[in-house]
């Protein structure tokens, strides 16, 4: 019974998490970003500054751009070569959830909370768009697990071993996303060998070995980073994690103390309905005890640190999930067969969820003669959204009545139907104000190398994606790349900043659109319809010859 489940997760992963990859735009700002950092280090073949529009970008370390790098040079510059480091890695995460929760249960666990981890809501958002955080969850995964796997050895060489790989991973984590990537395998692992009362290990063994193997992950890369760049390190050392870290850095986005719990629930949709099986009975034998006390350090102390930030974001608890499916893999593999009831009951009540959610899609219009989500030409869209919802909510029924065996693959059919379905059901709307790459490809055949391109904060990081450039001027709003125009030789890039207040030198893209067109070139000007509307009642902006808009982003000609 269920020795299917590891080849479900295999089947979750390539058509839940590959297929799509390629089915919507990029979105700006993060996947653009991320995309175009890795364009540039291909076309530019310098792997060690990070630069975004030609300028110095010192967010973020280098390895997950080294990956994305990787990546279009394999797939090109497309959707799915810019997506794909990202699925990939979860896939891989979702590897290493296996290989810990079979160890003591078996095959049939280890692919229970594979499919649990892979059907997590916020593991499926995260791992199918080009962010830096699956990457990151990835390496911290790899590194625990190996930290327990060392926890457990009884060789002298088994142990120097697990703490190498330990200490590779960790390193890797740090290249991927910086000194907080430290802190997670610090702050689970300390206080699990304080529990396990060994102190003399936690003192004297534990450290130098992964020290070591760390340093010599990040060690080459640091040295080049900072003969090349000398002030990477201060900026982002004490900006972009002490400053950020404390909020010392305004708008960083400050959230309430009890910020994660609700990302915490709402992210391990549709599995929420189980978490209360974790904390009623006890299964747990005494071999378990140490690998379970891990597992709750793992998914609790890192909520808790990041907790006490001013500044919160959903994705930074992402490596939290990773233990809470290890968790519920094994709880409900053990008690599966007395689980009649509970699963009976949670199945209902998000047969009865997708039901409510039909209805009062379906119901809105008939009182208000508009749609929630949709405009009227995308009806579509809206009829799929139903069809999904309808199947999903008699799946759901379907686990509801069937026993035993059957439950599971319809519960997660059920479960991920709309997590598929979602890459093609996004409203036209949303593409117009957060992927306007359409827009901007229906002018390629007007942008050449002689025109001089212009833009705004948003969508600069598109403009220089889909032109393929990296000599983008900005106009009145740097945004992140505020830093890299504060260097001597990229101080001209910046025309008339927005943070004067008033505005000041209203007349500086006047000026500059005159000198290039007086050497025979085109000026080009991308920028939000509203900061267009703004500044031409400004008169800060001169009429231009040609002006298309998709009622989100204006782009402007001023011809020679």
């Amino acid at each position: 019974m269920l020795k299917w489940m590891p080849f479900l997760a295999l089947f979750l992963f390539i058509v839940l998490y590959i297929l799509p990859l390629g089915s919507k735009p990029l979105f700006m700002p993060d996947e653009t970003r991320y995309g175009e950092i890795a364009r540039e280090m291909v076309a530019t073949d310098d792997w060690i500054v990070p630069r975004l529009d030609g300028l110095r970008y010192f967010e973020k370390p280098i390895m997950g751009h080294w990956l994305n790098a990787l990546s279009l040079m394999a797939f090109g510059e497309t959707e799915f070569g810019v997506r794909f480091p990202t699925a990939l890695f979860t896939g891989l995460t979702g590897f290493f959830v296996f290989c810990f929760a079979r160890r003591k249960r078996g095959l049939i666990t280890g692919g229970l909370a594979t499919v649990i981890y892979l059907s997590f809501t916020q593991v499926y958002i995260m791992g199918t768009v080009a962010l830096l955080d699956a990457i990151l969850t990835f390496f911290l995964t790899g590194g625990l697990f190996f930290f327990f796997l060392y926890s457990e050895a009884r060789s002298r060489a088994g142990q120097r071993g697990y703490l190498f790989f330990f200490g590779l991973f960790c390193g890797c984590a740090f290249l991927t996303k910086g000194f907080l990537a430290l802190a997670i395998p610090v702050i689970v692992a300390v206080p699990y060998m304080l529990l396990q009362k060994r102190f003399r290990d936690l003192f004297l063994q534990l450290p130098l070995i992964p020290i070591v193997s760390a340093l010599l992950v990040i060690g080459p890369w640091a040295f080049f980073i900072h003969r090349a760049e000398p002030d990477f390190w201060h900026y982002f050392f004490w900006v972009e994690h002490i400053q950020r870290f404390t909020g010392a850095a305004a708008g960083q986005h400050p959230q309430p103390f009890w910020f994660y719990l609700p990302v915490l629930l709402l992210g391990a949709f549709p599995w929420t309905v189980f978490l209360p099986l974790l904390f009623i009975g006890g299964n747990w034998t005494r071999t378990d005890r140490g690998e379970t006390q891990f597992l709750w350090l793992w998914l609790f102390l890192p909520i808790f640190f990041f907790s006490l930030s001013s500044g919160k974001l959903a994705t930074y608890i992402l490596p939290c999930f990773a233990p809470l499916a290890i968790l519920l893999g094994k709880k409900i593999g053990a008690d599966f067969l007395t689980m009649n009831k509970w699963w009976s009951r949670s199945s209902f009540l998000l047969a009865l969820l997708f039901f409510l959610i039909l209805g009062v899609l379906f119901l809105f219009p008939l009182f208000t003669k508009e749609t929630i989500i949709y405009a009227l030409d995308e009806q579509k869209k809206l009829y799929l959204l139903y069809a999904t919802l309808v199947i999903s909510s008699l799946a759901m029924g379907g686990a509801c009545i069937f026993q035993k065996a059957k439950r599971i693959p319809l519960f997660v059919f059920a479960s991920c139907l709309p997590l598929l379905m979602s890459n093609f059901l996004l409203p036209q709307e949303l593409f117009r104000s957060k992927a306007p790459g359409d827009f901007l490809s229906r002018f390629e055949d007007r942008v050449d190398e002689k025109s001089i391109l212009v833009s705004h904060d948003d969508p600069l990081r598109e403009v220089c994606w889909y032109f393929k450039r990296n000599d983008v001027s900005i106009f009145v709003a740097p945004g992140e790349v505020r830093y890299g125009t504060s260097y001597v030789d990229a101080r001209d890039r910046l025309i008339m900043d927005h943070a004067a207040t008033p505005p000041a030198g209203l007349d500086e893209f006047i000026q500059f659109v005159e000198k290039w067109n007086k050497k025979n070139r085109t000026v080009v000007l991308v920028v939000p319809e509203f900061i267009y509307t703004l500044y031409r009642k400004l008169n800060a902006i001169p009429e231009p010859d040609r002006l298309e808009s998709n009622g989100k982003f204006v782009f402007a000609e001023f011809l020679p």
